[in-house]
C-alpha cells in the first residue's frame, strides 16, 4: 500500500506509461526521421549521374566548322563568278564600242557623193585627167569642197590624204562627170591623187599644204 503524505492524504503513483509512452513515441519519430534521410541518400547513390558524350560533341562541332567552311567558299565563288561576269561584260562591252566607232570611222572615211558645195565650204576647183591632176598646191585649213571634174578618158577616183585623214568618193567619177568631196583640213602637209587600179598605186598625185 501506499503512503500517505504528510498532511495524511494518499499519495500520488504514476504509473509507469504514463512516463514510457511519450518516449517511446519520440524514439519512433527519430527512427522514422533516420529512416526517411537513408532513402534519401540512397535514392542520390543509385541515381545515374549526367553523362556527356564527348564523341557526340565533336561530330557536331566539326559538322558545324564544315558547314561554315562550305558556305564561305560557296558565297567567294558566287562573289567571282558575278565578277567574272561583270569583267565580260565590261570587256564585251569595250569591244563592241570598238567596233561601233571602227565602223563610224570607216564611214566617215567615205563621204557619201555630193554634186554641189556645202554653202560653209571653201570651194578648190580640180581638173583630173588620166595622168594628171589640176588644182591649187596651198590651201587655208577648213572646211573644203574639192571640186572634182573628171576630164579624162577612163573611170577614175579622187582622193585627199594626210592628217588622219583619207577621204574619197564612194563611186569614181566617170569620163566627164563632176562631183564634190567635202573634207576639213588642219594646219599640214597632205596628198590628193588618183588611186590606180593595183594597190597602192597612184596614176597622178599633188602634194598639199594647209597652212
Amino acid at each position: 500500500m501506499a503512503k500517505g503524505t504528510e498532511g495524511g492524504g494518499p499519495a500520488f503513483v504514476p504509473r509507469s506509461r504514463d512516463y514510457g509512452e511519450p518516449s517511446r513515441n519520440r524514439r519512433s519519430e527519430v527512427r522514422r526521421q533516420r529512416s526517411d534521410v537513408r532513402h534519401c541518400f540512397r535514392k542520390k547513390a543509385h541515381a545515374k549521374p549526367l553523362r556527356i558524350d564527348s564523341s557526340s560533341t565533336m561530330k557536331t562541332f566539326f559538322s558545324m566548322v564544315i558547314g561554315a567552311a562550305v558556305a564561305t567558299a560557296t558565297a567567294i565563288a558566287q562573289v567571282d563568278t558575278a565578277e567574272n561576269v561583270v569583267n565580260s561584260t565590261v570587256r564585251g562591252t569595250e569591244k563592241a564600242a570598238r567596233t561601233v566607232a571602227h565602223g563610224v570611222k570607216k564611214a566617215a572615211d567615205t563621204v557619201e557623193d555630193a554634186v554641189t558645195p556645202d554653202s560653209d565650204a571653201r570651194r578648190v576647183d580640180v581638173t583630173m585627167t588620166d595622168d594628171r591632176i589640176d588644182m591649187p598646191a596651198q590651201l587655208k585649213p577648213g572646211k573644203t569642197a574639192f571640186v572634182v571634174k573628171n576630164a579624162g578618158k577612163t573611170t577614175q577616183n579622187f582622193e585627199v590624204e594626210g592628217r588622219s585623214v583619207d577621204r574619197k568618193f564612194m563611186a569614181a567619177p566617170n569620163p566627164g562627170e563632176t562631183k564634190v568631196l567635202h573634207v576639213i583640213l588642219k594646219r599640214g602637209t597632205y596628198t590628193a591623187y588618183s588611186p590606180g587600179k593595183g594597190e597602192n598605186k597612184r596614176t597622178a598625185a599633188v602634194s598639199l599644204r594647209v597652212r
